[in-house]
């Protein structure tokens, strides 16, 4: 700050705070409510290492490092998670059963298998899943991410199966049903424009 005396204004030989003081050795000059201050210096320092290229987290409440399995691919803006080769903006590889999963407070929601696909949740059980057994050659959406649960079928041959057992399906369309009525195919007035297809 400049200092005025009857000589004139000049700026000071030393910092100085408001009341043009010095301070003392180490001490730091800081913006405080009334005006600036000498303080001393904050106590402590950041420690640790790291490698380029790696994401850094605090292992502590000082010190930084990082992990291979947390990369950042600066040239192309690509994370990868398990992986120091992501080839996607994201890129998960994972030796875990379930790769990811999305969840409210409490209770999972979705999760995704590597080997399978996506499976739906209700209250922790599985209800639904989205998935492509290659084994089989089959996409499927059932009641599990594995065999034994298909509900909807389309094989890599382009045959379609519909209802329980609709892996085994052999033609272009296949419905499979164990009740009377097999299909329903109705008009804007399903009470008088409707074809029934049924087991009898």
């Amino acid at each position: 700050r400049l200092i005025t005396t009857s000589a004139g204004t000049k700026f000071p030989t030393a910092l100085v705070d408001s009341s043009n003081g010095v301070g003392t050795s180490g001490q730091i000059l800081s913006s405080t409510v009334s005006g600036v201050s000498w303080i001393n210096a904050p106590t402590g320092s950041i420690t640790g290492s790291g490698s380029a290229t790696r994401v850094a987290f605090w292992d502590t409440a000082s010190s930084l490092t990082s992990d291979s399995n947390l990369y950042w691919d600066n040239t192309n803006d690509r994370l990868g998670i398990g992986t120091d080769s992501p080839d996607r903006t994201l890129s998960i590889v994972s030796s875990d059963s379930v790769v990811a999963e999305f969840k409210t407070t409490g209770q999972t929601l979705v999760d995704i298998n590597a080997g399978n696909g996506i499976r739906f949740l209700e209250n922790g059980t599985a209800k639904m899943a989205i998935s492509y057994l290659a084994a089989l050659d089959y996409f499927q959406i059932g009641t599990n991410w594995t065999t034994g649960g298909e509900r909807f079928v389309v094989k890599e041959s382009g045959n379609v199966g519909v209802g329980v057992g609709a892996e085994n399906t052999a033609y272009a369309l296949e419905v499979f049903s164990a009740g009377v009525d097999v299909a329903k195919f109705s008009g804007s007035n399903a009470t008088t424009s409707s074809i029934h297809i049924n087991n009898s």
